[in-house]
């Protein structure tokens, strides 16, 4: 019996030392001459509609694999936010710079350091339904370019369907309320279009208020300004619909139970309060192109189903990488009272 139990040990041990020279001719290293070089890109991202009072542009660079960029550490725990006035992100290329052209015109961009943007008001540089512009971003030594037209027409919303439906929470006994909406259009048999769609609420509720140097607190009104969310992709194209009516897919926005929402101060919880001012909802429908559609319907194929396939984002900028699309806006405001 011990003979026994003394091979079996020995065999096990055999197995073990086999098992680990095996792991061990299984690792090889790759030397850094051999990695592949991917050059670090500028990426720029614009979206250009006739309806904007200000443009927005983003300006950052693409991070390679292998790369040994370190990072600034103050970035560590402030990633993406605001701190001292300045928004904080290491791919940020702030010292670079972006330009549009209408062929014609030139509009500079300036940055925004408090929200790592680059911005221009429209009334230093107007953008027009049909018209074709070029955006060229600058940093780090490169140049990149993009170019779109605008869509002509404003596509006006037809109707709009609005639902209001209660659920039974599963975490507590509170009744949860959504408003649940749909976007109806009559597409334009003239040509292939491509239609995003946007819905916000307006309205006012009353806050605690409190000053920390004097101690004190009221309740005042403020803003309650709420977005609709889509569990869905919310761009779409007139294939297969040319000419008839069209529908978005559903939207819905969560109601907060207001007795449960508020201000905490010194421990004590001031719950926020009903108004009788008037409160809305902004139905948008965008007329958008190509790039626009492709750009987020990519980014929707690769964001929302964990066990998706990943796919490559739609990049339509020369020499780099990013989006420059272009959208006209309709917006339908009905009262919610």
């Amino acid at each position: 019996m011990k003979n026994f139990n003394f091979i079996y040990k020995s065999i096990f041990v055999f197995a073990l030392l086999i098992f680990a020279f095996g792991c061990d001719s299984l690792v090889q290293v790759v030397p850094e001459s051999k990695l592949p070089k991917i050059e670090q890109k500028l990426a720029l991202f614009c979206f250009i509609s006739p309806q904007d009072t200000v443009l927005y542009a983003k300006l950052t660079k693409s991070t390679p694999v292998f790369s040994k960029d370190s990072i600034d550490p103050r970035f560590l725990g402030f990633w993406g936010q605001s701190q001292n006035g300045e928004y904080l992100s290491p791919d940020n290329v702030k010292d670079g710079s972006i330009t549009i052209s209408d062929g014609v015109n030139i509009g500079e961009f300036k940055y925004d350091k408090s929200n790592g943007i680059f911005t221009i008001p429209t009334k230093n540089f107007k953008i027009l339904p049909g018209k074709t512009y070029t955006l060229i971003g600058k940093g780090l030594g490169k140049e990149v370019s993009a170019t779109c037209t605008v869509p002509f027409d404003n596509i006006p919303i037809t109707s709009v369907k609005i639902d209001t439906v209660s659920e039974k929470s599963s975490f507590s006994s509170d009744t949860l309320k959504y408003i649940k909406i749909f976007i109806k259009w009559k597409d334009d048999a003239s040509k292939i279009n491509y239609y995003d769609v946007n819905a916000k609420y307006f309205g006012f509720i009353e806050s605690y208020q409190y000053d920390p140097i004097l101690k004190t607190g009221k309740y005042q009104i403020s803003n309650h300004d709420l977005k609709f969310y889509w569990n869905s992709n919310k761009v779409q194209s007139d294939i297969g619909s040319n000419g008839q009516t069209m529908i978005s897919n559903e939207g819905e926005l969560y109601i907060a139970n207001l007795n449960r929402s508020g201000t905490n101060v010194d421990g004590k919880f001031y719950p926020f309060k009903p108004t009788t001012l008037p409160s809305f909802i902004n139905f948008e429908l965008y007329n958008i192109d190509e790039a626009y559609f492709k750009f987020n319907t990519s980014l929707y194929r690769n964001g929302n189903n964990p066990f998706a396939e990943p796919t490559l984002i739609y990049n339509n900028v020369k020499g780099g990488l990013g989006c420059f699309a272009a959208y006209n806006k309709s917006i339908l405001r009905l009262s919610t009272k």
